[in-house]
């Protein structure tokens, strides 16, 4: 192994092996590794091919989180392509590529899988020589394998020029090494008489392929990941959603996205716990008799899988004394707030983290009590709370009376973001311990409000960049009659002006796509899809780039099945409920 460029290998002749590392390859393994602790023994060849309810979601485009088949773009072309085999797939994997939407190939193919017009493989003159070649692709130049299966029919190459054809169109440092090529490819058509029409239809087929094509067999290899993930989201959603946030950041969608979109499917999630939580997230049950089983005809009462959110969600949070922490709770279960403290070596930091977090819940009723309780945890340096603490006794040993000055906002978060808080009140602090001299004495501590329902969003998106309740936006539905919900969205009729809100999660605005930006909405019941023609983002622009949640208007369009706004205008949805979340922008 060397640290050189590939080109340069090439160019030495030294034989080089192209690895390409896969974040879903890991996610994979350990979805599989999370079911066989469950008791279910899972690999990927042993999924069961040809899984109706797998390509009905495929079909639907249901794919947040699904291998390579999750962008916007994917997410419209096949609601129209509707793979049905793992083929189909292949080429669904091929198709949403530079080369073949600048190649215009995408509109062709999926009217002739849908009989909207006749297979013409290049052209009705070389029909029947290139039906072998490319009559399961629909008649179009989709793979690389097919591009120089091509040249060697149509212009007589042998292995070793259509290897260097395939050479010249990878090449990624200039234009020279291509454009070569395609003049011997030009020349050698013309050689075997065939017509400039002819000539220059092959040649822009490279051309194409220059800009970027898939091979099949890379395809082939991409529909296997593609199917698997998608029936590991159909058949284990707790588990391949557990796992997806295990390995972060990967993909086209934030966690918050993919902890809503699970939720939408029927998983339930658990906030950070010091009890129950582990380093990663992992996978629980919980029976929930009569609520949500994942599968159609399970009965009522079967447990239902649950996502428990990891510590390491929690940004900032050190590592190694969180392991240290699981390492003690191994040994025995925490008992109170006190002995938490007392078998634990975390910073005042760490701990303030953990307490806004919710993590501590089990000990206190909220979080703002179990904010106090560790601050009252007092230090040499944190002498604030123990001075408070000693003006509080020795008022009380006097007869003083002692008011408790207000407290100031402290930014947390309960789980659920409005759910009540899960878990016992801690009402046995411990004894004092070298490492914390005296007891927290929580029920010493003062009455604190909880938090108001925008603070505990607020601080679920600040501390963990997600919430395991429910989405931002159900909570202040109230306050926008006219807003359509994207689940909705179908119920309305082609041209009807709409209007849509929602946490940005989504901009684009692709080389192909001639200036025009694409934005995706999400709301408690789904993604809306928006169109901003160049104009009204130059209009827009600031508003666009820079607000992490929006209200669009505009015209509702409806083609193939496939929604989308075409925005008229666009403003800026400023409500302290829908805090700013992570969104894939330009890339």
């Amino acid at each position: 192994m060397v640290q050189w460029d590939k080109d340069d290998c090439e160019d030495l002749g030294i034989v080089k092996v192209d690895l390409l590392g896969l974040g879903m390859m890991a996610v994979l393994q350990d979805c599989f590794e999370l079911c066989g602790n469950r008791g279910e023994e899972l690999s990927l060849y042993q999924l069961p091919a040809d899984d109706p309810r797998t390509y009905q979601m495929l079909q639907t485009a249901d794919t947040v989180g699904v291998f390579q088949v999750e962008s916007r773009a994917q997410m419209v072309s096949l609601r129209r392509f509707k793979p049905a085999c793992l083929y189909d797939i292949a080429m669904q994997v091929a198709i949403v590529r530079p080369g073949p939407i600048v190649g215009q190939l995408v509109h062709p193919i999926i009217r002739r899988r849908h009989q909207g017009e006749p297979v013409v493989c290049l052209d009705p003159e070389v029909h029947d020589r290139l039906k072998p070649i490319l009559e399961r692709t629909y008649g179009v130049v989709l793979f690389q394998e097919q591009m120089l299966a091509c040249a060697m029919e149509l212009a007589r190459y042998n292995g070793t020029q259509a290897e260097e054809l395939r050479r010249a169109m990878g090449f990624s440092r200039g234009t020279e090494r291509l454009e070569r090529g395609l003049r011997n490819l030009r020349t050698a058509m013309r050689e075997q008489g065939w017509s400039d029409r002819i000539t220059e239809l092959l040649i822009e087929s490279a051309s194409n392929f220059a800009i970027y094509g898939f091979p099949e067999s890379h395809s082939m290899s991409f529909a296997l990941l593609a199917y698997a993930s998608t029936w590991l989201k159909a058949h284990r959603p707790a588990e391949f959603v557990a796992s997806l946030l295990n390995h972060q950041p990967m993909g086209f969608y934030g966690p918050a996205t993919l902890v809503q979109d699970a939720r939408r499917h029927g998983v339930k999630f658990r906030p950070v716990c010091v009890q129950h939580s582990e380093w990663e997230c992992t996978v629980e049950t919980a029976a929930q008799p009569g609520a949500g089983s994942v599968d159609p005809g399970a009965d009522a009462t079967t447990p239902t899988p649950t996502v428990r959110l990891g510590l390491g969600y929690l940004k900032g949070l050190a590592e190694a004394p969180t392991r240290a922490m699981l390492a003690e709770r191994a040994k025995r279960p925490f008992r109170d707030i006190d002995d938490w403290l007392a078998r634990t070596r975390f910073s005042a930091a760490d701990r303030r983290t953990l307490a806004a977090s919710g993590a501590l819940n089990g000990f206190a009723s909220h979080r703002r009590a179990a904010l106090w309780q560790v601050e009252a945890a007092w230090s040499a340096h944190e002498p604030l709370l123990q001075r408070a603490a000693s003006t509080r006794q020795q008022s009380h040993v006097t007869g003083d009376t002692y008011q408790v000055p207000e407290e100031p906002q402290l930014l947390a978060a309960e789980p659920g973001a409005g759910v009540a808080d899960p878990g016992p009140h801690a009402t046995a602090p411990g004894s004092p311990s070298p490492a914390n001299p005296c007891p927290s004495q929580a029920a010493a501590s003062p009455s604190l409000p909880p938090m108001s329902r925008g603070e505990r969003v607020q601080a679920d998106f600040s501390l963990m960049g997600l919430t395991a309740g429910v989405h931002p936006m159900a909570h202040v539905r109230h306050a926008l009659k006219e807003v359509w919900r994207a689940a909705d969205l179908p119920l309305a009729r082609n041209g009807d002006r709409v209007v849509v809100a929602g946490s940005v999660i989504c901009r684009q605005r692709p080389g192909t796509a001639k200036g025009f930006v694409f934005i995706s909405l999400e709301d408690e019941t789904g993604v809306a899809n928006c169109v901003v023609t160049p104009a009204k983002f130059e209009a827009y622009r600031l508003v666009i780039n820079l607000e992490p949640a929006l209200r669009i208007a505009g015209q509702l369009q409806i083609q193939h099945g496939v929604i989308h706004i075409k925005a008229d205008t666009i403003a800026a949805l400023r409500l302290n409920e829908v805090p700013a979340q992570s969104s894939h922008n330009f890339h």
